[in-house]
């Protein structure tokens, strides 16, 4: 008879996991199906820089892939996370997220997906000019890629370390990886512009030794190659010619330098490759003294220079819109997870009082037992809904914080270009009056001379340096008056240096901005240094902080 009741008890169990076990099992079934269809969507978007929706399809899909221990999906949601974020400039974002997914993939054996993670942290680094960490990943993903005996992936990861060394002026260990990169990539006749790539990267390795003919023999070699007559490797062919140029200029050709430098301007694709035309253009017209035309490819330096500045600026304008608008999106993504997660625990209580009513003499019981737990569950929500309010608070300045910092940055960014190539645009002006007072002394005529005047009167350094005050105390109000109220016994001259190491100007621009010497300028800031207390090297971040 006992028995029998407490088998009784437990028939309001039994019946809730036989109505909920179907729903569980079709759950199960359509979920990796959902998942590969949210992937496609964020691909969709992420073509077409839609990174907010992108993040949300990623987000939704990543929570699928918890919530079922799909762990191959899980790592591959984060490492395209990493990529979205790391296109709108978030990198702290991008390498968390990049770390987690890699963390996953080595736990759960997903060898494939390590090289992928990887590359893409390698990436990341390169781009934060942390080149010794970018060769040790592609190293780690070289090793995981021959295990699995990827000869592609090889070959690509050597060719990328091969540039970062290239880039380090490792050349040994450059050569070391093209040679390893060729070995696999001439394997797949299919990768030719991969291949094109690595022996451009030759070329620079021999040009960066100073082994000017073996790079000319390679570069003549690849020019005449069928390669080259593709469509499809017209960036390389621009890449070839630039550095053609260099090449025949360091070997004394300047004509030939010139020539290859004329060819590869009007097939180059980006404004950062035609400015590297552009400037080799100026060189050698300024070397050949004919100044017209190197002050006519400055000039149009200054407006690419300009462009490249413009786009920057839309770029992290559009990015920061981005950030905003995913910072939205994940509010509201949270609050839609609490809300589904409510309703199933809902459906869940109401489908257990619907049974448990057939059990009067426990309803009572039950339902005071669930008052409780309620009342205790909505308490815990407005707590974390308080909580979340607040880091949302905090997430908003410090996001307002981030975008002023990157405004000043970018405002100081232009006005040391600005700057440089003002100074650029007078030490040609300089030449240029050299020219014609050369001729005046020949020749006695006025108006020659007014016009010497009047470029002498243009190039005057006093007006440069006013100028140049007028736009930085705008830009850093505080900075100036913070200085020399710390250090009143700064000379004009010691302001001057010291605005120009803020601006994170180099030791040779700053002397060309001066006139002077870079050793000369060398000894300047190791004067300047000792006055303020510190060493050379802690200059620039020395006063940083103290704005």
């Amino acid at each position: 008879m006992i028995s029998n009741i407490v088998k009784c008890r437990y028939i309001p169990v039994w019946i809730a996991l036989f109505c909920l076990l179907p729903v569980s099992l079709s759950g199960q079934t359509n979920q990796r199906s959902r998942c590969e269809e949210l992937f496609s969507q964020h691909l969709e978007e992420y073509k077409n820089r839609n990174y907010t929706q992108s993040l949300e399809y990623l987000k939704k899909f990543e929570r699928i892939a918890i919530d079922n221990k799909f762990y191959d999906f899980q790592a591959s949601a984060l490492n395209a996370m990493g990529l979205v974020y790391n296109n709108i400039y978030d990198n702290d974002k991008a390498m968390d997220c990049y770390f987690r997914g890699y963390e996953i993939a080595t736990k759960k054996n997903l060898p494939m997906m390590q090289i992928s993670i990887l590359s893409n942290m390698a990436q990341l680094y390169y781009t934060q000019n942390e080149m010794d960490r970018a060769i040790e990943n592609l190293n780690t993903a070289h090793i995981l890629a021959e295990k699995e005996n990827d000869t592609i992936r090889m070959g690509r990861l050597s060719l990328n370390s091969a540039i970062i060394a290239n880039e380090m002026k490792k050349l040994d260990e450059a050569s070391h990886y093209l040679n390893t990169a060729l070995h696999y990539l001439d394997e797949n006749p299919a990768y030719r512009q991969s291949i094109v790539k690595a022996k451009i990267e030759i070329i620079k390795n021999y040009y960066f030794r100073e082994n000017y003919l073996s790079a000319l023999d390679m570069a003549l070699a690849l020019q005449s190659s069928e390669d080259m007559k593709n469509e499809e490797f017209i960036d390389g062919k621009s890449l070839l010619f630039l550095w053609m140029s260099y090449i025949y200029y360091e070997m004394g050709d300047v004509n030939k330098a010139i020539d290859f430098a004329q060819q590869a301007l009007p097939i180059t694709y980006g404004i950062s490759s035609e400015i590297e035309i552009l400037e080799q253009l100026s060189k050698l017209y300024k070397h050949t003294g004919q100044l017209a035309l190197a002050l006519k490819y400055q000039d149009s330096l200054l407006q690419k220079r300009d462009s490249l500045i413009y786009l920057n600026d839309k770029h992290t304008s559009e990015n920061m819109h981005v950030r905003l608008k995913l910072l939205e999106s994940e509010q509201k993504l949270e609050k839609s997870k609490t809300k589904v997660e409510r309703e199933r625990w809902f459906f869940g209580l109401m489908l257990l009082v619907a049974i448990f009513l057939i059990w009067i003499l426990r309803l009572q019981l039950t339902r005071n037992k669930h008052r409780k737990s309620l009342e205790m569950a909505i308490e815990k929500n407005e707590k974390l809904i308080l909580q979340q309010q607040l880091k949302e608070q905090e997430s908003l300045a410090l996001l307002e914080k981030e975008k002023l910092n990157n405004e000043i940055y970018e405002k100081n960014r232009q006005l040391a270009a600005t700057v440089l190539v003002q100074s650029n645009k007078n030490e040609l002006i300089h030449g240029v009056i050299e020219e014609l007072s050369n001729v005046s002394r020949q020749i006695d005529n006025n108006a020659l001379n007014r016009v010497i005047q009047q470029l002498r009167v243009q190039s005057k350094e006093s007006t440069e340096w006013d100028s140049f005050l007028t736009y930085f105390e705008q830009i850093n109000p505080t900075f100036l008056s913070l200085l020399t109220e710390k250090y009143p016994d700064l000379s004009s001259g010691d302001i001057r240096l010291l605005s120009y190491i803020y601006i994170n100007l180099d030791t040779k621009e700053i002397s060309n901005l001066l006139r002077i010497t870079p050793e000369h300028c060398r000894k300047k800031k190791q004067r300047l240094a000792k006055k303020l207390g510190i060493t050379t090297q802690e200059i620039h971040t020395y006063l940083m902080n103290l704005s």
